[in-house]
């Protein structure tokens, strides 16, 4: 799978975002995942410029979507939403974290 990355998104910021279309919403149980986590993830299959990539939106942005489009996500297919990079710190180090809006 190929994930949606800082380098994807090179340039996008809250106020020049780049677009993405909800293609497919899961949930990814913890032991399914490719990496250790404690708990599972929600997942989107998202279109960013002709392309299919996966991405596990953190919790502000899965809010975001949820009061625009409900919380029924299948019913998320189709929408488009806004991709951009915030530094933030994560585990003491700061690196750019995927956000999304609508």
């Amino acid at each position: 799978d190929t994930f949606v990355s800082p380098e994807l998104l090179a340039g996008a910021t809250a106020d020049k975002p780049k677009e993405a279309v909800i293609l497919k919403y899961e949930f990814v149980e913890a032991k399914d995942l490719p990496f250790p986590s404690e708990e599972g993830k929600h997942q989107l299959t998202v279109e960013v410029e002709g392309d299919e990539y996966t991405w596990l939106p953190n919790k502000t942005s899965l809010k975001a979507f949820m009061a625009k489009f409900g919380d029924n996500t299948d019913a998320w297919t189709d929408e488009t939403v806004k991709l951009f990079l915030v530094d933030q710190n994560v585990s003491g180090q700061m690196k750019k974290v995927v956000y999304g809006k609508v």
